[in-house]
């Protein structure tokens, strides 16, 4: 495409820029001036193209699905403590949104790679939405270094495969997670 770009450029400055009866350096910025127009311009496409492909990926995704309300998944999940409910529908909730979908679509059996494959553009969530959310929910700074210790301890997102094995990784380090930085390192 950029090869195209080059072409279509160096067509247009020898019959219309070359022609012109202006100095060498005006002929020269106009065809810069061109080359820009007409990237900026492939961007432009190429970012409308992007952006169809995802709407039509989770289109697709979201065709074929039922709703998981709340309490459901909740009771998919296992869980009866009343602060790790809280923080799950926080979780899904934050995860809902950087995927671009509502929460009542992601299920516990959600394979994460096809959840990223077929939601987003990146390979894997971004991880941030999730953080804040717990952050602003537990009132107290995330402390992410437990992820990091989890991990070289082979128990880490690494690891985990399901959206359900996601949200549960994050519960069973709750209390690491928003701990004093120097509890949570032990």
């Amino acid at each position: 495409m950029f090869f195209g770009v080059l072409l279509l450029n160096g067509l247009i400055y020898t019959t219309i820029i070359a022609p012109l009866n202006v100095s060498q350096g005006t002929r020269r910025a106009m065809g810069g001036v061109v080359l820009v127009c007409m990237l900026a311009m492939v961007w432009q496409v190429g970012r409308k193209i992007v952006k169809r492909r995802a709407a039509e990926r989770r289109a697709t995704f979201l065709s074929g699905r039922a709703a998981l309300c709340d309490e459901e998944f909740l009771r998919e999940m296992g869980l009866e403590d009343e602060r790790e409910r809280r923080v799950a529908r926080v979780i899904r909730n934050a995860a809902a949104g950087a995927y671009g979908v509502p929460p009542e679509m992601l299920q516990p059996s959600d394979v994460l790679g096809s959840l990223d494959e077929a939601l987003t553009s990146s390979i894997v969530l971004s991880l941030e939405p999730v953080r804040d959310a717990i952050k602003a929910e537990m009132r107290s700074d995330y402390d992410w270094w437990f992820e990091q210790g989890e991990t070289m301890d082979g128990r880490g997102l690494i690891d985990v495969s399901t959206f359900g094995e996601f949200v549960q990784f994050y519960l069973k380090n709750l209390d690491r997670l928003t701990a004093p930085k120097a509890a949570a390192h032990r």
